[in-house]
């Protein structure tokens, strides 16, 4: 998951590096702060796949060469060492990995908000004022929002994406 704020992005070609809306990473949002002192942070960076599609795979901050891996904790680091990685200019953002034994839920909403106006789709704010008292964030593009919540001590852990389709338009959620 990754950490942003609410901010104006601006659309660009298909072929040229996404904009990345973030806040000053060096402040994590003082709902997330708690997390700082866990080692389950990765960095990401864009890159671009074969189709032209961007996509922000992990990698590990202390070899930024090689990917992470959301199963093996031995590619993750800690929240001070991801940063430095992305201060220095080896990754676009950070990343909190989450597990299977975290307190921890999150949704992410694609394509729901135009990242020029901030403007969000009905059916998102729907999603937005049910969870009202949570934290929520704008995603790296800048077109989706992120849910951050406490899961219930039962709670079964989910990861996965689906589609939602709301008056015959399809919306990708995880």
């Amino acid at each position: 998951l990754y950490f942003h704020e609410r901010g104006r992005c601006l659309a660009m070609a298909r072929t040229a590096k996404p904009a990345t809306c973030q806040a000053d990473l060096s402040r994590l949002p003082l709902a997330l702060a708690p997390l700082a002192e866990r080692q389950q942070w990765a960095i990401w960076r864009w890159t671009q796949q074969d189709n032209g599609r961007w996509q922000k795979p992990p990698y590990q901050a202390l070899d930024p060469r090689r990917h992470a891996s959301t199963k093996d904790p031995d590619t993750w680091c800690d929240y001070a060492t991801a940063l430095a990685a992305v201060q220095a200019g080896k990754a676009d953002g950070i990343s909190f990995v989450m597990t299977e034994t975290d307190p921890l839920a999150a949704i992410d909403l694609d394509h729901c908000r135009h990242p020029d106006t901030g403007s969000i789709d009905i059916w998102a704010q729907n999603f937005l004022d049910v969870a009202r008292h949570t934290y929520a964030e704008v995603t790296p593009s800048g077109a989706g929002c992120r849910i951050w919540g406490l899961a219930g001590p039962d709670t079964d852990p989910v990861n996965r994406k689906f589609t939602l389709e709301i008056d015959g338009k399809p919306f990708a959620a995880e």
